[in-house]
């Protein structure tokens, strides 16, 4: 991230050149501090600075790769239990719970990630486990949560990653109904970027949904852990009772089958943007995979087909994430699995009449059943879907720096959309220098939980004393062989 910092510290000189002779056509007048040709007007372009950037992280993913899959340079190892005071849990999951944790000597705040072995191991998931603290490890990127610390003891293993006060998109998503255009365009934007920067490194993320989103105090996407818990209100417990929304929208506790990329893994930090969690399911890939993993609605045709699949299911969940802000409800859903999959391998998209032509367009091209006209699958990748119009007022690097305001969850956001010509649609998305308003999920401070179901901590480490700096010290346990590489 040094170098790519250094290079948008750089760029600063030779963009307002680019912006202000790109109508001209003209090669711009060589900035402060040096001759400028047109390979470096190349390279200083938005297009450009991104790309040497993923080139760059292309190298630095396979060095952490190499370290990562070696045990005794994980990061922070020598990190312990002790070294931690449990404040409260913050989420719970099939083998473990999320807590948020105090560092005793830096005072700085975390949510410790706990994964009881035992059930880790009945349910199959030790792969999955160790291949996330692995890729965890190995990635930097501002949307992605970011792990501090790892580590495990005779019982359980411990990622320790950023804590994210913002909450999930999933209770923003249903406490407001539904996004409007120029909201969920904010979050999308967030997503191809992230999107675009796993599969330079042939990692697909598989686990897409609102729940694995959170939101930091300034608005931006951060994925993860995918353990909160958030109820319904009467508005949504209504719909359902008139048979207005999906089953799963109304209850919190849907069926995911290993994984899948949906608004629930989407948290929103209290900057606003979003950060990126939950990697159990991510995988490095550079051809195909055939693993059925994901929840219902976000499966792509070829994963409910066994074809075996890659990097496109990601940019197909993408389109369903989409649709889900935009209308509230998923494109695709039925009271039983088997018919939520005969609906998405017929490819039949019925769009709300609020859905702009750009998005309905957009949409068009990602969920497409045909994969050699998928948006993100194409020769352009993810350049396809920036260029789309729908994304046109977005300044990409802007987006990157988060120097872009986030989008104010107005009382009137779920009635607003691209077209409509209320003032917190029309005037934003018709002014490119305010394209976002503000959101700040509101905290009192570093350890604010309130925009989680926070409980006491149960279970391992309700206390601290030399016996838990014993059981962390110890090397043997629960089929130790099984996690030695965590």
């Amino acid at each position: 991230m040094q170098l790519f910092e250094a290079m948008l510290n750089n760029s600063e000189k030779i963009l307002p050149k680019i912006e202000e002779n790109s109508a001209k056509n003209n090669v711009p007048d060589s900035p402060e501090g040096g001759d400028v040709d047109d390979e470096n007007i190349e390279n200083f372009s938005p297009a450009g600075i991104f790309r040497n950037f993923l080139e760059q992280a292309k190298e630095d993913f396979k060095q952490n790769w190499q370290k990562a899959g070696n045990n005794s340079s994980s990061n922070n190892a020598n990190a312990c239990l002790v070294d931690f005071e449990r404040i409260r849990m913050i989420g719970t999951g099939s083998f473990g719970q999320v807590v948020l944790v105090k560092h005793r000597r830096t005072g700085k705040y975390y949510a410790m990630k706990t994964l009881e072995k035992q059930k880790v191991l009945k349910l199959k998931q030790v792969e999955h486990t160790i291949n996330e603290k692995r890729i965890l490890q190995a990635t930097e990127f501002p949307f992605l949560v970011k792990m501090h610390y790892s580590f495990k003891d005779t019982t359980n293993l411990y990622m320790v990653l950023e804590f994210v006060s913002g909450g999930e998109m999933f209770s923003h998503l249903r406490r407001i109904g539904r996004f409007s255009e120029f909201h969920s365009r904010f979050y999308a934007a967030q997503i191809v970027l992230a999107f675009e920067y796993l599969h330079s490194l042939d990692l697909v993320y598989r686990d897409l949904k609102p729940e694995n989103l959170l939101i930091d105090t300034n608005g931006y996407l951060k994925e993860d852990w995918n353990c909160g818990a958030t109820s319904f209100d009467k508005t949504l417990s209504h719909q359902m009772a008139q048979g207005d929304c999906p089953k799963r929208m109304c209850n919190r506790g849907r069926p995911v089958l290993q994984g899948a990329r949906k608004p629930e893994n989407l948290l929103i930090d209290t900057n606003g943007y979003l950060k990126i969690t939950d990697f159990g399911f991510a995988k490095r890939v550079k051809g195909r995979t055939w693993t059925l993993c994901g929840t219902p609605e976000y499966l792509a045709p070829e994963i409910i087909l066994s074809k075996g699949y890659g990097k496109a299911v990601d940019w197909w969940a993408l389109g369903v994430l989409i649709y889900e802000m935009v209308a509230g409800y998923p494109p695709f859903f039925a009271e039983q699995p088997i018919q939520i999959y005969e609906k998405i391998v017929s490819g039949k998209v019925k769009y709300p009449s609020h859905f702009s032509a750009d998005l309905k367009d957009l949409l068009k091209y990602l969920l497409q059943v045909d994969l050699t006209k998928r948006y993100g699958n194409l020769k352009g990748g993810a350049t396809d879907v920036k260029n789309h119009k729908w994304f046109s007022l977005v300044d990409w690097i802007a987006v990157l720096q988060k120097r872009v305001f986030p989008p104010s969850f107005s009382p009137h956001a779920n009635i607003c959309s691209s077209s409509s010509t209320t003032p917190c649609a029309s005037s934003v998305d018709g002014d490119p220098s305010r394209v976002f308003e503000a959101l700040y999920p509101k905290v009192k401070g570093p350890d604010d939980t309130s925009h989680f179901q926070a409980e006491p901590p149960v279970g391992v480490g309700v206390g601290v004393g030399d016996d838990l700096r014993i059981q962390c010290l110890q090397i043997g346990g629960i089929c130790e062989d099984k996690f030695a590489d965590f």
